[in-house]
């Protein structure tokens, strides 16, 4: 029997995410769709329909966390990249790696406490009548499997993924 690779929990995950994306962007595109189409025709939409569109957003968004950060397709400052030598480069993406899963877990945490306190306070959503805390809870779960990914980064150097470039024309 063969040894499974050790990136296939990561593809899994990232399957899972895309799925999520997907389902989510139809849920969006159908309420924001059947919205619109209803309130041409009968000069009335569907009243709730623009906050379930809200939350597949939310969902999108967070789920795209995860497909960004397998791609290294996340935006951030790229003006250091040729600053150092290239030989540094096997450091230099280890401490990448390391600095964004810590800033990744440091955000997971705040955004614990803010699912906390919107759970205490019993928030809901004023159009759908929805405890607010179960989408919210998308925040520390996003960013706790961004540093769970960037953490395996840091260890497994070889797996990090490699931005496509573009050749200039």
């Amino acid at each position: 029997m063969s040894q499974p690779d050790s990136t296939h929990w990561l593809q899994k995950l990232s399957r899972i995410e895309r799925l999520l994306c997907t389902f989510a962007f139809a849920i969006l595109t159908l309420c924001i769709f059947s919205d619109v189409l209803l309130r041409e025709i009968f000069g009335s939409g569907i009243h709730w329909a623009q906050r379930i569109a809200l939350n597949a957003n939310v969902l999108l968004v967070f789920a795209g966390i995860g497909i960004a950060t397998s791609k290294d397709e996340h935006l951030r400052p790229r003006i250091l990249d040729h600053v150092f030598p290239a030989s540094w480069d096997s450091i230099i993406v280890r401490l990448q790696q390391l600095i964004m899963s810590i800033f990744c877990l440091a955000v997971m945490i705040l955004a614990c406490v803010v699912v906390y306190k919107t759970w205490q306070l019993a928030e809901t959503d004023d159009v759908l009548g929805w405890p607010v805390w179960p989408l919210q809870s998308l925040i520390p779960i996003a960013f706790l499997l961004a540093s769970i990914r960037h953490a395996y980064y840091f260890f497994k150097p070889e797996y990090v993924p490699v931005r496509n470039k573009v050749a200039a024309s």
